[in-house]
């Protein structure tokens, strides 16, 4: 008999037996679930039980993994139990899966969040027990569901019950899995000990078993006596000897045989119930499960207009996240809370107008339909009433983050007050302390220092409001088979024709948007025109207009479909008395308004040659549909599905614009026009240059090239506009109806955003290029500066517009958006005048004046450099993470 080298038996009280009750048929398993949901008490947690959970499940694990080792070690593939060592050996893959799962989805903090019974377990734990017991280890996805279907008739799971159930199921199949793995030892033990046993009575005339009075040794005696009957005649005695033994503790070797042999039957067909139970839950598709399960998930669908079912994933758990929180500081249910929301929701419904046939009585505009939607009560501005009906108790910390939200002007502007006063008084007390300072140095000092200062107070103070803010996500439709026709949708790249190579860079661009995003709702154009010029026409127009529009008709054949998908717009250049050119009409904020009125239907703009199929745009002027445009730049990459998602975040209720007309424009009241995604460099670009890839990271806050940012949408719920996103075409057209003078604007990014009102949708991303040399980096910041300065007259109470001047219709935001442009434009000439005013005012002190400006040029990086440590030792041990690096 083969043996090999075993540890020492493992110090835990491993169950006899995989936790296997009697099989119950469907009626009884329906009663069993409705008699359970009775006897299950759940009570409040004096203590914490995750660490002796957490200790239970590793036990569980070792026991599986020692199995494991031995049947890798084992030999003689003839014993009884090598089939159940095989179905180990064979899934073990399988098993580790489930093991991976358990550990990443039940950390202590959720399971701390888990109602429990009076003995510490985890109500849901006890649940799934109760199902696998009585199964034998046989799941499927039918039987699941009605079992928690049916328990939930007396007793209802939470939300993160629900979402934990999965979790339980694998945790005990790990359990009954541990069990059998405890007997495969114990027989791979009793194989082992049985030469050792037969010494002993050689020896002695004794046999020695361990565990003597208990049927655990049966295995051992099975193999003991196969071996002395295995060695003949001359172990007669030995063969008498246990008999005897055997008959004194009332045990007959046949009687053991067949124990023994029902035994490792029952667990063969056990541990295979559990394999292909793991296989099962491994593919089953859980957010369905708690979708058709979950009680509070069937009140949220119950959404007068229907908008709940139609959300995608993150948004639709967004809401159960607000009504789990809401349900834990409250005395009623989260079922109960969300029937309050749905409760409010149906009344808007009601008064709005549509009765329950879903006739329209009344006009049911926009704003009928924000507060006919369940999500206004839950996770917009209707919540508060939901709370109040809740009797909802907040915990200190989120009264905190409430009142930061109430008064975000107080928190951003009193932070930086507060912040920058105490940088600047430390600076003057080091400037004060020094023998050479005087009363006229220090006050040129101070003064150069206060828009340096300010980056480094901006910095900070942008870092700890992002870490003290909950991140703002706004809710998205999903559109799974692509775009509704409702949201007709151009995708435009404004830009010049500047040469052949240019033409064929824009048409590759464009194809490859189209690729990316390919739903029929989806129309793809360039808006071009020709460079500035002397003239109305010069040598070479015509053949570069000639082939772009070559271009466009080979791509519309390129992809045929019913609808050919490519357009080019382009207009002629017209003269501009001030700038003493002839060029395109307003530039890139031309094309945009001209295109605007091209699909309203207008004949009057300058665009020249249309090429395309025209007659689809009567599609963008039907009062039915709800028209988007999505503007990029030349050297903007849309990932697969980014244009979609836009689509979904600004057709959702929450998130449509609702215009008010205030004087003699219109205002945005609530919602969004445009939506600006998170702005990444595209990393194959960073290969390009060293100067790029030095500069490329932009750390700190860059409003033009990334929205890394999102303090103002996580406090002031808007955000600022890149000139990348998409925008609602009517709002976007009403709210800029006549309101800038012609030949004013050149940077109209951040403008347009603040009259149209913009949000930062950060968890959509698309990459844009960066200048791979210095000059072409300074001629941006060039133009970026001088278009920050040709927008400050919008600082002030009246502004021009196209008609005259009028009462500036900008909030406080907005206008220290401009403002904080122009601060920045000159926080590198203010610091050089501080490094050459503090050399020449106090020489002595040279190494201040350098460490002050190391420390604001060096902060982006150092505030960069933290936050990544916070978040690496967040995610990781310590010791694992400094394992880890000395290791490589």
């Amino acid at each position: 008999m083969s043996i090999i080298d075993v540890p020492e038996p493992l110090p835990l009280d491993v169950p006899e037996k995989p936790q296997i009750a009697e099989p119950l048929g469907a009626l009884q398993l329906d009663a069993h679930a409705r008699r359970i949901a009775v006897e299950m008490k759940v009570v409040p947690q004096s203590r914490d039980h995750s660490t002796a959970f957490r200790k239970s499940f590793e036990a569980d694990v070792a026991a599986i993994e020692l199995a494991y080792e031995m049947s890798v070690g084992w030999k003689n593939r003839k014993d009884a139990c090598i089939p159940i060592a095989e179905w180990l050996l064979d899934n073990y893959y399988v098993v580790q899966e489930q093991i991976r799962d358990i550990r990443q989805h039940m950390p202590p903090a959720f399971f701390r969040e888990l109602p429990s019974l009076d003995d510490g377990i985890t109500r849901v734990h006890c649940v799934a027990r109760e199902l696998v017991s009585h199964c034998d280890n046989a799941l499927d996805e039918e039987l699941i569901i009605r079992f928690v279907d049916q328990f939930q008739v007396n007793a209802e799971l939470t939300i993160g019950e629900t979402w934990a159930f999965p979790v339980m199921l694998r945790l005990v199949l790990i359990e009954n899995l541990s069990a059998i793995c405890s007997q495969l030892v114990q027989e791979f033990r009793s194989l082992m000990n049985v030469g050792g046993i037969l010494e002993s009575w050689e020896r002695d005339g004794r046999f020695h078993f361990a565990d003597g009075s208990s049927l655990r040794c049966a295995s051992t005696v099975i193999a003991l006596d196969e071996l002395v009957r295995g060695r003949g005649g001359e172990y007669a005695d030995a063969k008498t000897a246990l008999d005897r033994h055997l008959k004194t503790l009332g045990w007959d070797p046949a009687d053991l045989r067949k124990f023994e042999q029902h035994r490792l039957a029952a667990n063969q067909v056990s541990i295979g119930n559990i394999i292909t139970s793991m296989r099962l839950l491994a593919a089953l598709d859980w957010v369905e499960f708690f979708e058709r399960t979950n009680r509070c998930e069937r009140v949220l669908r119950r959404d007068p207009v229907h908008v709940y079912e139609r959300m995608d994933f993150a948004s639709r758990n967004r809401y159960r996240s607000a009504i789990e929180e809401i349900a834990k500081r409250s005395a009623i249910s989260e079922t109960d809370v969300a029937r309050q929301a749905l409760r409010f929701a149906q009344i808007v419904y009601t008064q709005a107008g549509i009765s329950e046939s879903g006739s329209v009585k009344t006009e049911f505009d926009e704003a009928n339909e924000v507060g006919s939607h369940i999500g206004f009560w839950i996770v917009d501005d209707g919540r508060i009433q939901v709370e109040k009906v809740a009797g909802y108790r907040p915990r200190l910390k989120q009264r905190f983050h409430n009142w930061m939200l109430r008064h975000p002007y107080r928190v951003y502007f009193g932070g930086l007050s507060i912040i920058g006063t105490a940088l600047l008084a430390m600076l003057g007390f080091s400037i004060y302390n020094s023998p050479s300072a005087t009363s006229g140095s220090l006050a040129i000092l101070l003064l150069l220092s206060i828009l340096p200062i300010s980056e480094i107070a901006l910095q900070l103070l942008n870092s700890l409001l992002t870490r003290a803010l909950t991140v703002h996500l706004l809710p998205k439709l999903e559109f799974p088979d692509g775009v509704s026709s409702d949201f007709p949708t151009f995708v435009v790249v404004p830009s010049m024709l500047t040469g052949l190579r240019e033409v064929a860079s824009l048409l590759a661009k464009l194809e490859n948007h189209y690729l990316a995003n390919t739903d029929a709702a989806f129309s793809f154009a360039l808006l071009t025109d020709f460079a500035d010029a002397s003239e109305e026409t010069v040598d070479g127009d015509a053949e570069i207009l000639q082939a772009a529009i070559e271009g466009i008709q080979q791509l519309n054949r390129r992809y045929a479909t019913s609808d050919s998908p490519f357009y080019l717009f382009h207009r002629s250049r017209r003269w501009n008395n001030p700038e003493h050119t002839w060029m395109g009409w307003e530039r890139k904020r031309g094309k945009l308004i001209e295109f605007g009125e091209l699909l309203s239907g207008s004949e009057s703009t300058s665009y020249s040659t249309k090429i395309g199929k025209l007659e689809r745009l009567a599609e963008f002027r039907k009062s039915t549909k709800t028209p988007f445009v999505i503007t990029l730049d030349s050297d903007t990459i849309v990932p697969r599905g980014a244009a979609r998602k836009l689509v979904g975040t600004l057709a959702h209720p929450l998130n449509r614009p609702i215009t008010h007309a205030e004087g003699s424009g219109h205002c945005v009241t609530r919602g969004y026009s445009v939506l600006q995604p998170r702005i990444s460099i595209h990393l194959g670009d960073t290969r390009k240059s060293r100067y790029l890839q030095v500069h490329a990271a932009n750390p700190g806050v860059d409003p033009y090239a990334s929205a890394a940012s999102d303090v103002y949408q996580d406090l002031f719920a808007e955000g600022s506009f890149t000139g990348k996103g998409i925008y609602d075409l009517r709002a976007f057209e009403r709210t800029l109806s006549n309101v800038f003078p012609e030949n004013r604007i050149l940077s109209h990014d951040l403008i347009e955003g603040c009259h149209a009102r913009v949000a930062l949708v950060s968890d959509i991303e698309v990459f844009d290029g960066f200048p791979s040399r210095y000059d072409a980096d300074a001629r941006r910041q060039h133009r970026w500066v001088r278009g920050d300065w040709q927008i400050c007259s919008w600082l002030f109470p009246r502004v021009p517009t196209a008609t005259g001047y009028s009462r500036n219709p900008l909030s406080s935001l907005s206008r220290w958006k401009i403002l904080d442009n122009m601060r920045r434009s000159l926080v590198n000439p203010t610091l050089f005048a501080f490094l050459v005013g503090g050399w020449l005012l106090m020489p002595n002190d040279a190494w201040l004046w350098c460490g002050v400006a190391a420390i604001i040029v060096m902060f982006p990086v150092l505030i960069q450099a933290i936050t990544g440590a916070m978040q690496w030792t967040r995610k990781h041990e310590i010791s694992l993470q400094l394992r880890v690096y000395f290791k490589n």
